[in-house]
């Protein structure tokens, strides 16, 4: 029961993790307990031999360990009932040989005799005694069972000499008899109620264990119950973590539509900046051949100072017709800012 409750309390602080080889070496600080739940056949290894200690516990490796340490709890819990059952079959049986022994000393034995049984009856409430008082240091279910049963072997190994020197002898002291028969009978009387002690001693010891198991049992719920919980706060942030997710998803396709609108617009936008373009470059073509023509004319027809008159109206229809195209950009530009910002 000992072994039991230290795996049981180790499952408990390793926080139910798989056992493993690769990565868990010798030095360390968790390795012997890893290596006592591999053992007891608690937790595995993953199929790569590893351990994997630093991973999260899911619910299903929860259960299948739990169902583990429940087999564990059933199977020894099973055999201190065994054990307690053939040790009140020992008892009844010691009740029996009392009896017996009564009933055989009610005739006479010789002082030598009695002298021997007084000796036998001696070690047997010796054993008895030892037997109480390993039962009450609350000794394990496998102490207890080694030592009645050693005790029992010697009891019935000194019954059997017993029931070989008691003969009947009608020829020795009356008085002598009844001294020794009532010395006898008060060592019987100590043996039973040396006996009559262990019984509720064996049972307390059986209930106090089944009180221990209940115990465990409800840590181990409470346990399971606080990591439940845990991992439903973990999905709950999951949950939340996708709604946000989803929300920026819806974001950025608005985005993306806005974004298509303003690109349409900007198009647009763009074919009629180069349709003035190309009328604003018609124009200043229009202008230099007439330029050309007026100054072919002016140079048979005026003056110098006519001719820089006439190539500065020129250059002043160049100026205009640039200053037309740097509007139109500027108009393109703004009005690409105007659908960006544009709630």
């Amino acid at each position: 029961m000992k072994k039991l409750l230290v795996i049981i309390t180790l499952v408990l602080v390793s926080a139910f993790i798989f056992a493993g080889l690769k990565d868990v070496p010798e030095n360390h600080w968790a390795y012997d307990s890893v290596m006592m739940l591999q053992k007891a056949g608690i937790v595995t290894g993953y199929p790569d031999g590893t351990f994997r200690g630093v991973n999260n516990v899911t619910r299903y490796e929860l259960a299948v360990f739990l169902a583990r340490v429940m087999d564990l709890l059933e199977k020894d819990i099973q055999k201190v009932m065994v054990t307690v059952d053939v040790h009140e079959n020992d008892i009844a049986a010691l009740y029996e040989i009392t009896g017996s022994l009564k009933k055989a000393l009610a005739n006479a034995v010789t002082k030598e005799e009695v002298e021997v049984l007084s000796k036998r009856l001696d070690v047997i409430d010796k054993d008895v005694i030892r037997i109480y008082e390993a039962l009450s240091k609350k000794v394990s279910a496998d102490d207890v069972e080694k030592m009645v049963n050693d005790s029992v072997d010697s009891i019935n190994g000194q019954i059997e000499f017993l029931y070989k020197k008691i003969t009947v002898s009608e020829e020795n002291s009356k008085k002598y008899v009844d001294e020794k028969y009532n010395e006898l009978a008060g060592k019987l009387l100590n043996v039973e109620t040396n006996v009559n002690n262990a019984i509720p001693m064996l049972r307390n010891l059986v209930y106090q264990n089944a009180e221990s198991i209940k115990n465990v049992d409800k840590k181990l719920v409470k346990y399971i119950n606080v990591k439940m919980q845990s991992v439903d706060r973990k999905l709950k942030d999951v949950e939340e973590i996708k709604e946000f997710a989803q929300f920026n998803t819806d974001t950025l396709n608005g985005l993306a539509a806005k974004l298509g609108e303003v690109e349409y617009a900007l198009r647009k936008q763009i074919e009629g900046v180069k349709k003035d373009v190309e009328s604003v470059k018609k124009d200043v073509e229009g202008v230099k051949v007439a330029t050309e023509e007026n100054k072919k004319a002016l140079e048979t027809k005026a003056g110098k100072d006519e001719l820089d008159a006439v190539a500065k109206k020129a250059d002043s229809a160049n100026t205009l017709s640039i200053v037309g195209l740097i509007l139109g950009i500027v108009g393109v530009g703004l009005g690409v800012y105007a659908a960006f910002v544009k709630p």
